[in-house]
């Protein structure tokens, strides 16, 4: 996706929201701040991020973002092989339609 995070940035921003969630519990509060993102899936079912990364987040939301006219057969393997992934808890826009702006993937 364009300016999205890659690995690196992930972690840093994981170990960041790590130090803020100790903080948080040092002062009793009952207050947790959740590390997530957004992956592509690729053409091929796999993500653009490492599951090395993956599991360490709160929640992984996967959606289609390029290549969005592949034959029906073709996107649904795809898109069955992310939701596969034991890392991914959430399939973004799961039709691709944008109303106002894109069609549904290929019938």
């Amino acid at each position: 996706m364009k300016n999205g995070l890659n690995e690196t940035q992930l972690l840093k921003q994981h170990e960041a929201i790590k130090k803020i969630n100790e903080k948080f519990t040092k002062q009793g509060k009952k207050f947790k701040v959740l590390h997530g993102c957004e992956t592509n899936i690729l053409n091929d079912g796999s993500v653009d991020i490492k599951d090395e990364v993956l599991e360490k987040l709160d929640y992984v939301i996967a959606g289609v973002h390029s290549s969005l006219k592949m034959e029906k057969k073709e996107m649904m393997t795809r898109i069955e092989k992310a939701m596969k992934n034991k890392n991914i808890d959430i399939l973004a826009h799961p039709t691709g339609r944008i109303v106002g702006q894109r069609d549904e993937y290929q019938n």
